[in-house]
């Protein structure tokens, strides 16, 4: 794998780049991903950026796990229900009295945001663009949720029949080659008073675990602070009537027309990435000798199963 698409930044469109780490992990073996800060506005990124193959192919490597539990059988409404609970605390208020809730939720995964919503409301027109497998047929056969089978990354707003009142994102723009594509659908989406919940990570956090190994992940391309996440959804049109910015930062957009969110984060960013770095550095170099002996054990593991199979 190598990094080296060197892309403008997905906040203020400079080529102004200044490094920050090299991520390691054992999905990865002895690979590392460049970790980058963008010296104008303060936005942490993947930069260089890697071929869309080699991207393809650590996601082949995660997803696998992220999904092991079966969403068909899995019966434990605490575990599935968990993080739409505390989003359903955030929305009510807005959506207490409707009958009809026409919902987009990207990237569903396993589907139970809508399955929880579809407890919360009389009737719901739901819509889902997963590619999952396992995942479109419990969206489909078990939830009766229209799915649009294209990645997240591409073009689907003309895929969509209708505008929604309510748009979901959660954990997911993180990992997206296009945010600002994604983004700009989003606003498309909505129907008017529609509202769209956007969550991601909050890289002011970084702080709280190692961080070339454990806070930087493979499958990241983005990490955003309070600032950028405000900056990049104001380029489209959303803006926040409700917040919060933890270590998990939401918000709950609604479309309005005013002007573009700008933002100078550098030194703020550059400080707390360069005493987290600093902070777990002796944890993260045990990490990295265990993930190269790891990735040592297995290639010789390999050597011999091949032999043997000759």
């Amino acid at each position: 794998m190598k990094a080296n698409i060197k892309v403008r930044c997905e906040i203020c469109d400079s080529l102004s780049f200044e490094k920050v780490t090299k991520l390691r992990h054992s999905t990865i073996g002895f690979t590392s991903i460049p970790i980058s800060i963008c010296t104008q506005c303060g936005f942490v990124t993947v930069w260089p950026r890697l071929r869309d193959k080699d991207y393809k192919a650590i996601n082949q490597m995660w997803y696998p796990k992220k999904f092991k539990k079966d969403p068909i059988n899995l019966k434990d409404e605490d575990y599935k229900f968990k993080k739409w609970r505390k989003m359903w605390d955030i929305i009510e208020p807005f959506f207490k009295d409707k009958k009809l809730l026409k919902v987009l939720d990207i990237g569903s995964g396993q589907g139970w945001a809508l399955e929880f919503l579809q407890k919360k409301f009389e009737y719901i027109e739901a819509t889902a663009i997963e590619q999952w497998k396992p995942s479109q047929e419990y969206l489909m056969n078990k939830l009766g949720v229209e799915v649009i089978d294209k990645d997240i990354d591409s073009s689907w707003i003309n895929d969509l029949n209708k505008k929604y009142d309510f748009v979901i994102l959660r954990a997911t723009l993180e990992h997206l080659k296009n945010p600002n594509l994604v983004i700009k659908q989003i606003q498309l989406s909505l129907d008017k008073g529609g509202l769209a919940y956007i969550m991601v990570p909050n890289v002011e956090y970084i702080g709280n675990q190692p961080v070339r190994t454990d806070f930087f992940r493979p499958v990241h391309l983005h990490y955003f602070s309070p600032e950028t996440f405000k900056a990049l959804c104001s380029k489209w049109g959303l803006f926040p009537i409700k917040s919060e910015f933890g270590s998990e930062m939401w918000g709950l957009f609604k479309s309005k027309k005013r002007k573009y969110i700008t933002v100078s984060n550098y030194l703020k960013q550059k400080k707390l990435n360069d005493d987290a770095l600093k902070k777990y550095k002796l944890v993260d170099d045990f990490n990295i000798l265990k993930i190269n002996l790891k990735s040592i054990y297995i290639k010789i593991r390999n050597l011999f199963i091949n032999s043997d199979s000759l």
